[in-house]
C-alpha cells in the first residue's frame, strides 16, 4: 500500500508555543550558556531538581558549578593532552566540548544546591549564529538523570560478583572434596580388606582394631559433609534458626560422648558446668558448634593429653570454654583463622577442611554470639564462645 506524503503546516506562532510547552514540560534538566559558558536559561526541571532559582543562576554561574568539579578535572585531564597549557581550569566543560565537538555524551555527577550529587548523561550541542556560520554564540546543555540506572547496574556487578564468588567456591568445593575424601575411603577400603583376611577366632582383636578404624573413617566423612552442607547453606543464605528451650548441661554431655570414638589413645575429655542449665537456642546449630570445636580439639591435639570443656549459664550469660593441649596456632595464623578454607601452618599434614572455624563464627554471628581465641604455638588453644540473654526469652515464654 502507498504511503501518503502529507506536508505539515506550522502557522503563526504555533513554533514559539510548541517549544515553551517542550522547555517548561520536558522531564530533563536542559540549561543554556552563552560562548563563554555561562548561564542564560535554566529550564523549571534544572530549578527543580538543582534547588537554584533562575535569578540566582541566569548571568551568576557557569555550566560547571553544576558539576562534580573534581571529577570534571580529572575528567579532562585525562582525555585532553597539554589541557593546562591549553585551558583554564574551572572551564573543563568548554575545554571537552572544543575537543570532542557536538552531541558528546559523558557521564557526570551533577551538585545540587545542598550539596547531595545524582548520575548524569550529558550531551553538549553547539548553537552557531545562522547556518552557514562557524561562529559558536551559545551551547545547550541536556542532562538526564541516570540514579536509578546506576543502581541497578551496582546491584548487576554485585550480583556478578557473589557468582563469581559462588563459582569460585564451588571450584574448591571439588578441589577440597576429591583430596579430603580420598584418605577415608581408602581408611575404609583397606580395613575392610585386612578384615577379610582375619578368618580365625583369636584374631578378634585385630578385627575389633580395624572396625574402629572404619568408625574412625566414617566420622571423619560425616564432618567433611557436614561442613560442606553446613557452608553450602551459608553462601546460599538459607540457614534458617529454629530457637528451643533445652538442657544445656545434658546436650553438651551427651555431644562429648558421641564424640568418645574420636579420641586418640589416652586423651580424656573433662568437663564441667555452673549455673542455670535451660538455654534458648537453635539445639542443632549449638550442636554443630560443639561438634566442630571439639573436634578440632582431639584432631590436633597429641596421644595422652586433656581437652577441658567449662560452661557457665549466670545472670543471662552462657559462656562455653575449651580448653586443649595441642599443636596451637601462631599469631600470624591467627589473623586468618576464620577465613575459608585456612589451614595453619602447622596443622596441614593433619586431615581437614578448613571450614570448621568460618562455619562456627557465622552460626554465633547469626544467634548474637561471640567467639574468642587464645593460642600459643606448641601449648595449646582456648575457645570460649558467649551468648547475652540466652535465657531471657524462656523467663518470657513461662511467665
Amino acid at each position: 500500500m502507498k504511503r501518503e506524503n502529507r506536508e505539515i503546516t506550522i502557522e503563526g506562532n504555533q513554533p514559539k508555543v510548541i517549544l515553551e510547552n517542550i522547555w517548561n514540560n520536558v522531564e530533563t534538566i536542559v540549561f543554556i550558556t552563552n560562548k563563554e559558558c555561562v548561564i542564560q536559561m535554566f529550564n523549571p526541571y534544572a530549578e527543580k531538581n538543582l534547588g537554584y532559582s533562575p535569578d540566582e543562576v541566569i548571568g551568576q554561574m557557569i555550566a560547571d558549578d553544576f558539576f562534580d568539579k573534581e571529577e570534571l578535572l580529572r575528567k579532562a585531564e585525562s582525555q585532553i593532552q597539554d589541557f593546562d597549557s591549553k585551558y583554564k581550569r574551572e572551564h573543563c566543560l568548554y575545554a571537552l566540548i572544543t575537543e570532542f565537538g557536538d552531541g558528546h555524551e559523558m557521564e557526570l555527577n551533577m551538585v545540587r544546591k545542598d550539596g547531595s550529587k545524582f548520575s548524569v548523561l550529558l550531551n553538549i550541542f553547539k548553537t552557531a549564529k545562522d547556518n552557514d556560520s562557524f561562529e559558536i554564540t551559545a551551547y545547550v546543555f541536556v542532562a538526564k538523570e541516570i540514579s536509578e540506572l546506576k543502581k541497578i547496574e551496582e546491584h548487576l556487578v554485585k550480583l556478578l560478583e557473589k557468582e563469581k564468588k559462588l563459582n569460585e567456591l564451588r571450584t574448591q568445593y571439588l578441589n577440597l572434596a576429591s583430596h579430603e575424601f580420598r584418605t577415608p575411603l581408602s581408611v575404609i577400603l583397606s580395613s575392610a580388606f585386612i578384615i577379610s583376611k582375619f578368618e580365625k577366632s583369636e584374631d578378634q582383636a585385630n578385627r575389633e582394631e580395624q572396625v574402629r578404624h572404619i568408625v574412625s573413617a566414617v566420622n571423619l566423612l560425616r564432618d567433611i559433609i557436614n561442613d560442606f552442607l553446613s557452608l553450602s547453606k551459608i553462601e546460599e543464605g538459607k540457614l534458617r534458626l529454629h530457637k528451643t528451650n533445652f538442657n544445656s548441661k545434658a546436650h553438651i554431655k551427651e555431644t562429648i560422648d558421641e564424640l568418645s570414638g574420636l579420641l586418640k589413645k589416652g586423651q580424656s575429655i573433662m568437663y564441667r558446668h555452673v549455673g542455670e542449665t535451660n538455654l534458648f537456642v537453635d539445639a542443632g546449630i549449638f550442636k554443630h558448634l560443639l561438634i566442630n570445636l571439639l573436634s578440632n580439639s582431639i584432631k590436633f591435639s597429641p596421644e595422652d593429653t586433656k581437652i577441658s570443656v567449662y560452661s557457665k549459664n549466670i545472670d543471662h550469660k552462657f559462656v562455653l570454654r575449651i580448653k586443649d593441649h595441642g599443636c596451637g596456632i601462631s599469631k600470624e595464623d591467627q589473623k586468618q583463622l576464620f577465613s575459608p578454607f585456612f589451614r595453619g601452618s602447622n596443622a596441614r599434614q593433619i586431615q581437614g577442611t578448613g571450614l570448621g572455624l568460618h562455619i562456627v563464627r557465622y552460626y554465633l554471628d547469626k544467634m548474637n554470639g561471640t567467639i574468642r581465641v587464645k593460642s600459643k604455638v606448641d601449648l595449646g588453644t582456648t575457645v570460649q564462645i558467649e551468648f547475652s540473654d540466652a535465657i531471657e526469652n524462656i523467663i518470657e515464654q513461662t511467665a
